[in-house]
């Protein structure tokens, strides 16, 4: 049971790794909102975004839930957060970046046992009289 929780925050965080850099090569080639066409701020913002994202996808297949958890603390701090707040598709960026990190949660629940998540109360243990 344990594996297929770990390899069902495996599939969601890669599936999410792959909309963020689907998403961020639409921003690079086509945005929508933007008036200025491609700049080479955008460009270098948008490239390391796809770079995290990559090395992302990677961490993902590899199953280092812990390297996801601070991938996505890198990613989310300064862009993620920021396109959450946006209208429109690019919203999607941050909300994929939050599902990257359940993915992690979810891989690292999945690697401890059930007596380090859930210890049991004193209540449950019997007694000897």
């Amino acid at each position: 049971m344990k594996k297929i929780f770990f390899e069902a925050g495996r599939v969601l965080g890669v599936i999410a790794m792959l909309g963020i850099i689907g998403l961020w090569l639409v921003f690079l080639f086509y945005n929508p909102y933007g008036y200025l066409g491609f700049t080479p701020q955008s460009g270098w913002t948008v490239g390391l975004m796809i770079f995290l994202a990559a090395i992302g996808l990677l961490i993902c297949l590899g199953g280092r839930p812990y390297w996801m958890v601070f991938l996505f603390a890198v990613m989310f701090t300064p862009v993620g957060l920021y396109t959450l707040g946006t209208p429109g598709i690019f919203r999607w960026v941050g909300i994929l970046e939050l599902i990257f990190a359940g993915a992690a949660l979810v891989m690292i629940a999945a690697r401890q046992s059930p007596a380090q998540i859930m210890p049991p109360s004193s209540e449950s243990t019997p007694t000897s009289t």
